[in-house]
């Protein structure tokens, strides 16, 4: 059986919290659009999840309540891109389960 990497997030999301309707958010940050398409991949799996940029958190920061929160970005280097790291020490959140995915 072949399974992407969308449905095995989707699997785990699901076996771990017995969850009929759960809130999601996934952060992303893209350039070339392949980080935005992947967010948007794993969103129609997920129920109830919104996407939202990067930029748009760090402009306006809040806690985040979501119990599943993803961060989906491109590599720079081999490393994540500087604003990344910036929202990732912003970032205000309690999740019951937390995922990223790197493009």
């Amino acid at each position: 059986m072949d399974m992407s990497v969308f449905d095995v997030i989707l699997a785990v999301i699901k076996n771990k919290y017995v969850i009929i309707a759960f809130v999601a958010v996934i952060f992303y940050l893209s350039g070339s659009g392949n980080s935005l398409y992947a967010a948007q991949q794993i969103a129609e799996k997920l129920e109830e999840c919104r996407l939202e940029t990067i930029g748009s958190y760090l402009r306006k920061p809040y806690t985040v309540k979501d119990e599943v929160v993803g961060i989906v970005s491109p590599v720079y280097c081999f490393a994540l891109p500087p604003v990344v790291a910036q929202f990732l020490e912003k970032l205000q959140v309690k999740p019951n389960y937390c995922f990223g995915v790197v493009t």
